[in-house]
């Protein structure tokens, strides 16, 4: 739900680049209620329309969807993801067929999104390290059937407003300025005056006066594309939440030869063995290697 919204109003640029530090605001909540309803309402209104086809052709591409999705589910876990991706899509071509025919003019891009997203996190579960960037693949997905539970809500219940403009168009406008206006007030109060990009540029700047041999250096870093940018040199990446304890990142650090480490994102700085810090700048710890 993070994805949807996060809150409160005021918080940090990082929370907006990396949703999952966060935590869903109030409207996230209540959007994901309507939606959900507003789904299921409309998974309904296809069951009902599909109500009256051949009992023997309904049931037969039923246990196939099932068969395949527990399938995939299974192999999930156990296979290749790409037989995962196969099964998944294979049996949402089932579910199609099973409910093609129930007059329902956008089936077909229904099944085509909920392709789309499945494909993409099935893709993105198999990566170790999992950063909020690859979600932007199933974002067109996700609001595709945002939009469609609002829709199927708004479709349901409008007859019971009065004003004629109001049930045609209106309600649409209000529910997208609400969602609109909102989002513009979320990354006002989370936006800095002053870019992260100065930060790191100030620390690697820095860095080149207390040690003018920089290029020979080994250095790691947890935001290594900005430190390489600015130190114009290359940086390899390293962060400690991917390693079981403080100790055993500090051995790849040693292991490796590391002469400095750049910590730019951690929330709780570490004490690394071996190291120590010589220059802080805001949320940036340089550290250097005790040898």
């Amino acid at each position: 739900m993070n994805y949807i919204a996060i809150g409160p109003l005021q918080g940090t640029y990082r929370q907006i680049q990396n949703p999952s530090q966060g935590f869903p605001s109030i409207l996230s909540y209540m959007l994901v209620i309507i939606v959900v309803l507003g789904l299921v309402l409309y998974l309904y209104q296809i069951l009902k329309k599909t109500g009256n086809m051949k009992r023997n052709k309904t049931m037969a591409w039923l246990i196939l969807m099932v068969a395949l999705l527990v399938l995939g589910v299974l192999s999930f876990f156990t296979a290749p993801y790409m037989l995962t991706e196969v099964l998944f899509l294979a049996a949402f071509y089932a579910g199609y067929r099973l409910l093609k025919g129930g007059g329902m003019i956008k089936l077909e891009i229904d099944f085509l999104f909920l392709s789309w997203f499945f494909a993409f996190f099935i893709f993105h579960s198999i990566i170790l390290l999992k950063v909020d960037r690859y979600f932007i693949t199933m974002t067109p997905a996700l609001a595709y059937f945002i939009t469609l539970g609002l829709s199927t809500i708004i479709e349901k219940y409008k007859f019971k407003i009065k004003q004629e403009r109001l049930k045609s168009w209106g309600l649409y406008l209000i529910v997208g300025l609400v969602l609109l206006s909102y989002a513009t007030a979320v990354y006002t109060g989370h936006t800095p005056k002053q870019g992260y990009g100065v930060q790191i540029q100030s620390a690697c700047d820095w860095l080149t006066v207390y040690d003018p041999s920089y290029q020979s250096k080994v250095i790691y870093s947890d935001y290594d594309p900005a430190v390489t940018w600015c130190l114009k040199k290359e940086v390899k990446f390293a962060v400690p939440r991917i390693y079981v304890s403080a100790e055993s990142f500090s051995r790849f650090l040693i292991d490796n030869k590391a002469d400095y480490y750049i910590d730019a994102l951690s929330d709780q700085k570490l004490n690394i063995a071996g190291f120590h810090v010589i220059k802080k700048l805001g949320s940036i710890y340089i550290y250097e290697a005790d040898h």
